[in-house]
């Protein structure tokens, strides 16, 4: 009579996390090379398994999907920068914020909040191409983030007037 093996949840992950170390060690003992470059595959591995951990759990899952599509955004990044040349984060750290932005987008969809946090993260997206705009172009024009964010503030701050007011 054969066993009948019932898939877990982080099989796949498991998998991975093994195959990954099995390469590096292969590296580091020379017989492969270029393994190295690969280590932000680490990253997506930690990345995958916060979104799987924090799918249907409801609001305590938010914050571990967020965090988690972060990771993976940010390990695409680093992946890039291993295949070209790390001196392209000059240009590219706005990245962040706007990762940061869309980690928040999906973190915060059908909560109580989510209005602000739909546009918080639609403002740190916004920033992140505005800084990409400014210090591609021109690296004096900086305070136009701070125009930015005094525009936003004042947004919001009639939007909630508005909403407090509102009269039924």
């Amino acid at each position: 009579m054969a066993l009948a093996h019932k898939a877990g949840k982080y099989d796949v992950m498991a998998g991975c996390a093994i195959v990954i170390g099995i390469l590096l060690l292969a590296e580091n003992f020379g017989f492969i090379g270029n393994v190295g470059v690969l280590w932000p595959l680490v990253v997506t591995l930690g990345g995958s398994a916060l979104v799987m951990a924090g799918r249907n759990r409801g609001v305590y899952g938010r914050g571990l999907v967020g965090v988690g599509v972060y990771l993976l955004q940010t390990s695409l990044l680093f992946l890039y920068l291993n295949f070209t040349s790390w001196s392209y984060i000059a240009h590219l750290w706005p990245a962040f914020i706007g990762f940061l932005g869309v980690s928040i987008f999906v973190s915060g969809r059908g909560g109580v909040r989510s209005g602000v946090l739909l546009y918080l993260s639609a403002f740190l997206v916004i920033l992140a191409l505005l800084f990409f705009l400014i210090f591609t172009v021109d690296p004096k024009l900086w305070p136009i983030s701070l125009v930015l964010l005094g525009i936003s503030l004042a947004f919001l701050g009639r939007e909630r007037h508005d909403k407090d007011y509102r009269t039924d």
